[in-house]
Parts: C-alpha cells; sequence; structure tokens
C-alpha cells in the first residue's frame, strides 16, 4: 500500500512538474523557444562521435530548451587553462573539479557570481550549499559566502550514505570455516577479524603451489603504506580518514604515536606479520604488484572491498574459471573492548561537497536564462535523469514506484566501454546530482546502485553471501554496511588549514608524512614487541627535534572552531 501511495504521489508531481519544465523553455505565446547553445570544456579527452544525438540531450534540448555542446582537450588541461586565461578565450562554461587554478578566474572577474540566481531558481541547493558554505566559496578575502559554481556531484544523501573502505575476505575460504553455515564467524569487533583471517589461512595455508596470506599491501607506495592503517582504524570506528590523526572524540588531530587508534592499528599489522599471516613483500611492492597477488588468488582479505580494489582479483579469478572465489565486503566491526580505544561506532559516510563544478564564464551571453532553464536538473527527478537517463526510454517505474532501467540499458552497461556516449546516460551530470546515494524510500538515484542493475549483475556467490549475512539483497553491499553503522565522513564540516607548500608548517607536514610512511614498514616488520617500541621512540625524537606539535598547535584550534561551527548549523 505503501509503494502505490509512492507511485499515485510521483505521478502528482510529475502532472505538476512538467508544466513548469515545459515553462521554462516555451515563451509568452506558448510556442518553444529556440534552444540556447550551452557549450562546456571538460578536461577530457575527445571520446569520439557514436550517436547523432542521444536520448538525454535531445530531452534538455526540446524540454528544458538547453543545446549543451562539450568542448575537450587534446594538449594538457594544465597548459589549455593557462592559455584560455590568458586570453579570455573560454567557452561558456568548464566543468571540472574546484581547485585553486579556478580561483584565478573567479578573483579575475572571469565567471558569474551565482549566488543570486541558486537562491532564486534552485532555493533547496542553495539551502544545501549554506550550510557549509566555506566548502563552496574560495579564501581568498571578500568572496567568502559568495558562490561561483554549481555542485556537479555531491558525495551521497544523508539517509542512505555509502560506505568505504569495507574489509574484502575471500567467500569460498570462509566457508571452510565450519559445516554448517549458522557457525561461520560473523566477528563484530577487529580482533574477532584479525582470529577469523587466521583460520582461513591455517584452512587454505597454499594455493596452487604458493603459499596464501591474510594480509598483504603495497607499502613501497605512500598512500599505500598509509592505507592500511587508515582502513583499519575506519573498521575500527575512528573518524579519521585523511592524515595519521584521530578526530574519535573531540575532533582534534594527533599524530601517530600519539593516536590510540592509528596504533591499535599498526600493532594489529605488526601482529598479523609475526604471527605468518601477513605478506612480507607487503613492504616493497607497490600497487600493482598488490593488485597481482589479489589476481593470483594467494592473498586472503583485501583492504578495500569494492570494485576498485576487489575487482581486480574477481575479474581476473573469474576470468581463471574460479567464479567462487570472490572477495566480498565485510563491515560490521569496532576496536574491540579492552583495546584502549574510545572510538564511538559511527553512522555513513555523507560528502555535502561538490565532487566536480559548473562554472559559467562571462563569455557566456545568456547566462541567467541558461541558469534558469537548468534549474530543473537540481529537483529530485533531475537528479535522476542525470544518472539513470529519460523516463520512458531508458527506465519506467515498477508496480511498486521503484525505479527499474531497460534490459539493454543494463546489459549496455554492464558490458559497453562507450555505454556513456552511446546513451548519453551520466554524460550530463553536471547539476547539483549526487555521486551515490538512496532517496528516502530506498531507491537509488543513480543506474550502480539501482536494485534491479545489481540483481542483474550480481551472481549466485552474491546472493549466496548476502543471505548468509542477512543483509538487505535490494541495496548495495555498500549501503547495507553504511545502514549498519560503520563509518563517517571526517569532512562533515569544513575547514581551510592555511598550511602553504614551501612554508614552515607546509614544510614539518611533509616531513611528518615521509617519516609515517617509512616507519609503518619498519614497525610492520618489527620481530619483537620491544622491537617496535625502540621504533616508536625513535621515530617519536625525530618529530620532536622539528617540532611537530607546533603543526598539531595550529591545526587543532582551527579544527574545532569549524567543528563547532557546523555544530551549530544543524
Amino acid at each position: 500500500m505503501e509503494h502505490g501511495r509512492k507511485l499515485f504521489a510521483k505521478l502528482i508531481i510529475a502532472a505538476m512538474v512538467l508544466p513548469m519544465i515545459a515553462a521554462a523553455a516555451m515563451g509568452a505565446s506558448g510556442e518553444t523557444l529556440e534552444p540556447l547553445t550551452f557549450t562546456i570544456w571538460t578536461a577530457d579527452p575527445d571520446p569520439g562521435t557514436f550517436v547523432d544525438e542521444d536520448e538525454s540531450h535531445k530531452y534538455l534540448r526540446e524540454k528544458l530548451g538547453i543545446d549543451i555542446q562539450w568542448e575537450y582537450t587534446a594538449s594538457d588541461p594544465e597548459t589549455r587553462h593557462t592559455l584560455m586565461l590568458a586570453g579570455g578565450d573560454y567557452p561558456d562554461a568548464i566543468g571540472q573539479k574546484p581547485g585553486p587554478e579556478m580561483d584565478n578566474y573567479i578573483t579575475g572577474g572571469h565567471l558569474y557570481d551565482l549566488t543570486d540566481w541558486i537562491a532564486e531558481y534552485t532555493p533547496d541547493l542553495y539551502e544545501k550549499m549554506s550550510r557549509s558554505p566555506e566548502a563552496f566559496d574560495i579564501s581568498a578575502e571578500g568572496y567568502q559566502g559568495r558562490f561561483y559554481y554549481v555542485p556537479g556531484q555531491f558525495g551521497y544523501t544523508e539517509e542512505y550514505p555509502c560506505i568505504e573502505p569495507s574489509l574484502g575476505f575471500r567467500l569460498d575460504v570462509w566457508k571452510k570455516l565450519a559445516e554448517d553455515p549458522a557457525d561461520l564467524p560473523r566477528p563484530t569487533d577487529l580482533d574477532g577479524f584479525f582470529d577469523m583471517a587466521k583460520a582461513m589461512q591455517e584452512a587454505m595455508p597454499e594455493y596452487d603451489g604458493r603459499k596464501t596470506y591474510a594480509f598483504s599491501g603495497w607499502f613501497a607506495d605512500a598512500w599505500g603504506a598509509t592505507w592500511s592503517i587508515y582502513a583499519l582504524q575506519r573498521f575500527g570506528g575512528s573518524h579519521c580518514w585523511l592524515g595519521s590523526s584521530t578526530q574519535a572524540d573531540n575532533w582534534t588531530r594527533e599524530y601517530g604515536f600519539d593516536s590510540d587508534e592509528w596504533m591499535w592499528a599498526m600493532r594489529f599489522l605488526n601482529r598479523a606479520y609475526k604471527e605468518g599471516i601477513a605478506d612480507p613483500e607487503a613492504v616493497t611492492m607497490n600497487q600493482d604488484a598488490y593488485n597481482q597477488k589479489l589476481a593470483q588468488g594467494i592473498v586472503l582479505t583485501s583492504w578495500y572491498a569494492g570494485d576498485w580494489l576487489d575487482g581486480v582479483a574477481n575479474t581476473a579469478r573469474a576470468a581463471a574459471g574460479y567464479p567462487e572465489q570472490k572477495l566480498v565486503p565485510y563491515t560490521w566491526m569496532k576496536y574491540p573492548e579492552g583495546s584502549g580505544v574510545t572510538a564511538e561506532q559511527i553512522s555513513g559516510q555523507y560528502m555535502p561537497f561538490g565532487l566536480t563544478a559548473l562554472y559559467i564564464t562571462k563569455n557566456c551571453k545568456d547566462a541567467e536564462e541558461i541558469f534558469k532553464r537548468l534549474a530543473w536538473l537540481a529537483t529530485e527527478d533531475g537528479i535522476v535523469f542525470q544518472s539513470m537517463g529519460v523516463e520512458g526510454v531508458d527506465w519506467d517505474y515498477d508496480e511498486e514506484g521503484f525505479r527499474k532501467p531497460k534490459d539493454e540499458v543494463i546489459e549496455l552497461a554492464l558490458n559497453d566501454p562507450d555505454f556513456v556516449e552511446k546513451t548519453g546516460i551520466g554524460k550530463y551530470a553536471i547539476f547539483s546530482n549526487y555521486y551515490g546515494g538512496y532517496d528516502g524510500d530506498g531507491d537509488a538515484y543513480i543506474l550502480t546502485e539501482n536494485k534491479y542493475y545489481q540483481a542483474y549483475k550480481e551472481d549466485q556467490y552474491d546472493i549466496e553471501y548476502k543471505e548468509l549475512l542477512g543483509i538487505d539483497m535490494g541495496l548495495t553491499v555498500e549501503a547495507n554496511a553504511a545502514r549498519a553503522g560503520m563509518t563517517r565522513d571526517d569532512n562533515a564540516f569544513a575547514y581551510d588549514l592555511g598550511i602553504v607548500a614551501g612554508e614552515p608548517l607546509g614544510e614539518l607536514e611533509s616531513q611528518l608524512d615521509a617519516w609515517q610512511a617509512e616507519y609503518i614498514g619498519k614497525l610492520y616488520m618489527a620481530k619483537t614487541d620491544a622491537e617496535f617500541d625502540a621504533l616508536i621512540a625513535e621515530w617519536k625524537q625525530k618529530a620532536e627535534k622539528v617540532g611537530y606539535m607546533d603543526y598539531y598547535n595550529h591545526i587543532n584550534p582551527i579544527i574545532e572552531s569549524a567543528y563547532k561551527e557546523y555544530l551549530a548549523s544543524k
């Protein structure tokens, strides 16, 4: 009954909204206006021509009166930026991530100030941006609270946040741990996961003539050296994501050896190494080498169970004829009791920032009219259009009021690398849409999270996995995990630390980061607790000698103040 009411409500809303859409593209005489051409430059290379006109482009042209034309770059994007800025030879709009190069366009007077248009034509978007204006403005004097771009993609919806990362584990090896599925281990904290991973290695100590490992990594890369630490902190319930820090209690940062969360995670890895279940080659491997071991089936867990990392392993194992060796995510964990870590259980990642941005330049002749016509894209129906295509062409409502993509659309999305260019689905995601997430009824905004897409994509092992863990078949694993309570975005509030590369604090920050990467590898392979403790003392002495607390005494008051402002705005 509830779904029937939902469908009825959508029909009523459609009846109200469609005339508004039409009105945006029609003059006072009732005749359709000539479409306004709107050229958007993107730093991407030209993908080529696949169709004369995709359905999404046709919809924008005929219903909204906007003819979007893409302009690509054949040269280095930074060079192209410099040339455009120097000569004033830029298109109607620039679509890219916000960055310092665009600040020069703002301060140089090359862009329209969109603040008043956002407030007038997209009030919901304005309200959302005004909650954290510092996330969308620039720090230059006089520009605070003024918006010079429309956020292209926010992170995820607050009701259904994303989860990242998730610990992955080999489904087939896990199933060896008990004859009765009801007895399979389902750990609730990281100690339990350690024991489970160790038992998995003992259940399959070798594969294809090679030793297996419960854990590995790619510590030769600076990012890889810190990734496993960050992952464990996230799995344990810490707010931390960026930097060697914890924000669990007071949202201030601490250096690695001062942080209970960081130190517990580092000892976790060292314990795994000492007990022979962590790959000793992790210290010297880069990410390609790590991916290769995943693809060979000799690493039984991964630090990220999503399309990015375990996708490498799963694709390779399936291609080799072993789809049952799939890595699946496990996320419902926390720090164990007695760990000394006080991190709270947290609720899901929601990034209220524009991951991409649409800047309108002063060369755009009909800028306000174009903005007014595009404003529909910021509505819920417009958000769905940007990420799922045209209703009735690319998808329809099912009998319960949920969006159901056409079978042929799902087939193309899964199998055709030129899917976006051929269909236009996702190509015009330029205006206040979402990178992921669901509406209040659990209906996905984007195609790849849609329940029909998921059901089409999933194999028997995905279904078995969800059944064994008792999670919602209609949601992605990441959405299930986020709703269960695992992670939260640490950038729920924004702040500018005012640290500049090359200046004293910037140099200090770089040195601290370099030492962190260096000592992770050393601590990982420490043979005894005494050796581990000696390395920590050595590292801390170096940091004290360069005055590492100056860095934290600078940033912590900024973070604390920003967090108080964020709380007051909620």
